[in-house]
């Protein structure tokens, strides 16, 4: 409650007190640290440390069955509560390893792939971003003609990249922080605002980008990279054939190579070629269309 109390009080936010978030009884043991209860009450703690879900300590103790059962509830009551709300909860470690639980047992959670999208770091993705458009806008606008016919094609490549840069400017990152399955992830620190997912496991890969037919087909733990391409009918023309990345639900991205392993879920992405004569045109694009790749998951074409 003191820290309840300090997060409330700092905001002027109203504080309220509810029963359902409090920490397991644990009856006779209650208070009592572990060597105290090693020592006095060996028989019990080798009962509780069994960890059944049905056995309750005695005196009022409750089983895990039912504290997990009331951590459900609290959730549950205070999702209808407060439904469309900011809210925070300050509750005990018992309980959020119950509500741990109860997400685990969902069979469609993915939980290696648990994602994680924060407003900061969408903000440092987007003024990277804009940092590299004003680039490539400087570069598009800059360049020098040593003849009346190579300042008419400079003019038209200049408007084509304009146009890049005018739809990459729209594109909003999501912000996502990558999480591997390290201790240091699972102790990752929230911030305001952060949005946690868990994605449903899938038998699918997405493959979208310069293909033929861009299509979700089904995972095949045989197949290569450039197998799944082939199934959605090949690289199109427009297709960089040495560009290929694979996404995965986590966030992480690699490079698609012969030895990449695909995984349920991933989406591999064909990038395009990028047509021009100026080094440092095509390796500003095509630094953009990565960074919009990984940062939003879309992909542009010049």
């Amino acid at each position: 409650r003191a820290t309840a109390r300090a997060l409330a009080g700092s905001r002027t936010l109203p504080l309220l007190i509810e029963p359902l978030w409090r920490e397991q009884s644990f009856g006779v043991l209650e208070g009592l640290d572990v060597p105290t209860i090693q020592q006095q009450h060996p028989q019990l703690w080798a009962q509780w440390t069994r960890f059944e879900a049905d056995y309750a300590l005695p005196e009022g103790g409750e089983s895990n069955a039912q504290f997990f059962e009331r951590a459900r509830q609290a959730l549950q009551s205070a999702l209808a509560t407060h439904a469309g709300k900011r809210i925070a909860v300050v509750t005990h470690g018992g309980v959020l390893d119950m509500l741990w639980r109860r997400v685990h047992a969902l069979p469609q959670a993915n939980l290696p792939a648990m994602q994680l999208y924060r407003r900061s770091v969408a903000t440092r993705q987007r003024e990277s971003l804009d940092t590299s458009l004003r680039s490539l806008e400087t570069y598009a606008l800059t360049a020098r003609s040593a003849t009346s016919e190579e300042a008419s094609l400079r003019t038209r490549e200049a408007e084509l990249i304009m146009k890049f840069i005018e739809r990459a400017a729209a594109v909003q990152p999501r912000g996502q922080v990558v999480l591997d399955q390290s201790d240091a992830a699972r102790n990752t620190t929230l911030e305001d605002g952060d949005v946690i997912r868990i994605p449903e496991r899938s038998s699918l890969v997405l493959v979208s980008g310069e293909v033929l037919f861009p299509n979700a087909v089904v995972h095949d733990a045989r197949s290569r990279v450039t197998d799944y391409v082939q199934r959605v009918g090949g690289f199109n023309q427009g297709a960089d054939q040495s560009r290929l990345l694979v996404m995965h639900q986590d966030g992480s991205v690699v490079a698609a190579t012969e030895s990449a392993t695909v995984q349920p879920g991933d989406e591999i992405m064909v990038l395009p070629k990028i047509d021009t004569k100026r080094i440092e045109i095509t390796r500003g694009i095509t630094q953009i269309i990565y960074q919009i790749a990984v940062a939003a998951k879309v992909l542009l074409a010049l």
